[in-house]
């Protein structure tokens, strides 16, 4: 089949006119980046898709906890397992404790908790693409009390003193070495929105990324997508046309069904426009018209009242005074609004690397095959994301702690180690959150069964996919056991139940 010339042709002027310019990240993003963000703040703040779409990153890359499970590098460090494993308990145990204290010691505003910190993340992740925090220390002694703490910074306060263009070695706030590292972050003493408030907006304070030492001041976090690349993008900016779009459309939409409900009757004549708005008393003020009008309203009113009273059967059938003519209205809906709105949305949910179901709530336009194939697409991108913004940084948190504990003598390493000659492998850690989301929980249990039962997976594994620290659950058997067995009952086994049961017969 050959295509037509007048469309080939027309494709290939629209590629002609199509010239990007060869630019590097920096120089394509950071120009940009403050109105990007500002408008990704925008619609999150003013469309219920793009703030949805926001608290499903959080709630599954998040959720309700997100805890520490220490895992030190005993091979490297030449111990042995189930030492470090103990000294791993410990440790788990007291960074939870500060971590998760109610009066929120660890942060520096002294609201929020690790989780809390770790929720916020994903917030800063999803519309400015990047996390901001500097490490901070509490001026007042105490010894078992830790004095680290750490400032949560909006990302736009990071930029050039006196917003001077970029440079080789100064982009975007950002102090850089030879290699392209980050040496220091030039940061404002004050949002820059804030310059009616506080003149710190005018102050650039430079803040050293790391102490002589090594130890870390400037948390700063984000998935370079591009070699050289100085801050990071928010997941927003490849669908924010797409948002507004769709806003506009509900707003137009949405009047237009208004104004149609506002007119709940039409009358209908056949003289002109002046004439009936004559009669009806709205043109000049003078005594005719307004008689006139009375005098209808008067002869209409005595015809209802009269003898206009037919019933049939019971129901009573309305009479009309001579010329009376009775039209209701009705609000009539765009008929092509369901169509437009899920086509956007698909665009928009593929952007944002989750599931059309996920971002409309509509779950009715699918079955569990479709379902569950989009949610595990999804749940790919959650991990991806939860290992490389929320757990980075709360690893960073941890070190910091873990430093200070170890310095105070608080926490001892096995065998007087140095914790300088390998901090990486005393900070290896896994981060425990929100577990995965099942559709048919006795199908996922069966497979997970299948998988431990072949030696694909193990019981930690399988805790950590269900949000949960295997080592508790182990812990809390074995006192349910004992208290089973005090009370001189059995404890529950699965194998028991008859629904499970039932399910594997089947």
């Amino acid at each position: 089949m050959e295509s037509h010339p007048l469309s080939t042709k027309s494709v290939q002027q629209s590629m002609d006119f199509w010239q990007p310019a060869l630019l590097s990240i920096d120089r394509e993003h950071l120009p940009e980046m403050p109105l990007l963000n500002s408008r990704a703040r925008d619609i999150k703040r003013t469309h219920g898709y793009a703030n949805g779409a926001e608290q499903i990153y959080v709630d599954n890359i998040v959720g309700h906890q997100f805890r520490l499970s220490a895992k030190p590098n005993y091979k490297v460090l030449g111990l042995d397992a189930e030492k470090a494993s103990l000294w791993a308990k410990d440790v788990e145990a007291r960074f939870t404790d500060w971590a998760e204290d109610p009066d929120c010691w660890i942060d520096a505003e002294e609201k929020r908790t690790l989780t809390m910190m770790a929720r916020e993340s994903v917030r800063h992740y999803a519309s400015q693409g990047e996390i901001l925090a500097s490490a901070e220390w509490r001026r007042a002694s105490n010894n078992h009390r830790p004095q680290t703490c750490i400032k949560l910074i909006d990302s736009e306060r990071l930029s050039n003193p006196f917003e001077q263009a970029d440079t080789q070695h100064l982009r975007a706030g950002v102090e850089l070495g030879n290699r392209g590292q980050a040496m220091a972050y030039h940061i404002r003493c004050a949002h820059p929105g804030d310059v009616d408030l506080a003149l710190d907006a005018y102050i650039w304070k430079k803040v050293k990324r790391r102490k002589p030492w090594g130890r870390l001041q400037v948390l700063h976090v984000f998935e370079p997508e591009r070699p050289d690349q100085t801050r990071g993008i928010n997941v927003f900016v490849s669908t924010l046309r797409n948002l507004k779009m769709l806003e506009q459309f509900q707003d137009a939409t949405l009047q237009n069904a208004i104004v149609n409900a506002m007119y709940a009757a039409v009358i209908q004549s056949e003289f002109d426009p002046q004439t009936v708005l004559a009669a009806l008393g709205g043109g000049e003020p003078n005594n005719g018209s307004q008689n006139t009008l009375n005098s209808y309203m008067h002869a209409v009113q005595s015809y209802h009242q009269g003898a206009n009273n037919i019933h049939y059967n019971g129901a009573r059938i309305p009479h009309l005074f001579p010329n009376e003519k009775l039209e209701l209205k009705t609000a009539k809906s765009n008929p092509y609004f369901e169509n437009f709105e899920d086509t956007l949305l698909r665009h928009i949910a593929a952007s944002l690397n989750i599931s059309f179901e996920q971002l409309s709530r509509d779950f009715s336009k699918t079955n569990y095959s479709s379902a569950r194939a989009s949610m595990l697409e999804s749940w790919k991108f959650f991990l991806s994301v939860r290992h490389i913004i929320p757990a980075r940084f709360c690893q960073q948190i941890y070190a910091l702690w873990l430093e200070e504990m170890i310095n105070k003598g608080v926490i001892e390493l096995p065998g007087n180690a140095n914790f300088y000659q390998n901090p990486s492998a005393w900070t290896r850690c896994y981060w425990i959150a929100q577990g995965q989301t099942h559709i048919d929980g006795v199908k996922e249990v069966e497979r997970l069964e299948r998988l431990y039962a072949l030696g694909a997976i193990t019981f930690e594994e399988i805790c950590m996919m269900l949000g949960k620290d295997y080592q508790e659950v182990l812990e809390q058997r074995q006192r349910e056991a004992q208290e089973f067995k005090a009370y001189g009952l059995s404890p529950f086994s699965p194998s028991f139940n008859p629904v499970v049961s039932k399910a594997t017969e089947e």
